[in-house]
C-alpha cells in the first residue's frame, strides 16, 4: 500500500488503480499537460511574442473557462465543457462519487475528443503559421 493510499483509506477515500475511473482519470491528468503545451506552442507560433503568449495561453486554459461555466445556457455549458481542462475535470471524476454533473454535462467520449482535437488543432495551426510565415 502507497504512503498517500495509507493517509486515504483512513479517511474511507482511498482508491485503487484497478477502481472505476481511475485508470481513466491518470490517463487524463497524464494528457492534459501535453495538450496545455501544444496551446501554448500553438499560441507562440501565432503570436510570436513571449508576454503576449503566456497572456493568451492562461487566458485560454483559465479565464476562459468561467465565461462558459454556469447552468443557465445549454450551448455555452456545451462549449465550456469542450474545453481542455473541463474535458480533463470530466475525465477525472470518480463514478462511485457523490458530485454532481449539472444539467448538461460532457460525456466521456466527448471529452476524449475534446483533448485530441485541441492537441490536433493546436499542432496544425503551428505547423501551418510557421511554414507559411518563416520560410
Amino acid at each position: 500500500m502507497i504512503s498517500a493510499d495509507a493517509m486515504l483509506a483512513s479517511r474511507h477515500v482511498g482508491l485503487s488503480i484497478h477502481g472505476p475511473g481511475c485508470l481513466r482519470a491518470v490517463t487524463a491528468y497524464a494528457l492534459v499537460i501535453p495538450v496545455s503545451a501544444l496551446i501554448g506552442m500553438a499560441l507562440g507560433a501565432v503570436l510570436r511574442h513571449a508576454t503576449a503568449s503566456i497572456v493568451a495561453v492562461v487566458g485560454t486554459l483559465f479565464v476562459l473557462p468561467m465565461l462558459f461555466g454556469g447552468e443557465r445556457y445549454r450551448l455555452l455549458k456545451e462549449i465550456g465543457n469542450h474545453l481542455p481542462l473541463a474535458a480533463q475535470a470530466r475525465l477525472s471524476l470518480n463514478p462511485d462519487g457523490h458530485t454532481s454533473l449539472g444539467e448538461y454535462p460532457a460525456t466521456i467520449t466527448g471529452s476524449w475528443t475534446a483533448l485530441a482535437a485541441w492537441a490536433l488543432l493546436s499542432v496544425a495551426v503551428a505547423v501551418i503559421v510557421v511554414r507559411r510565415r518563416d520560410v
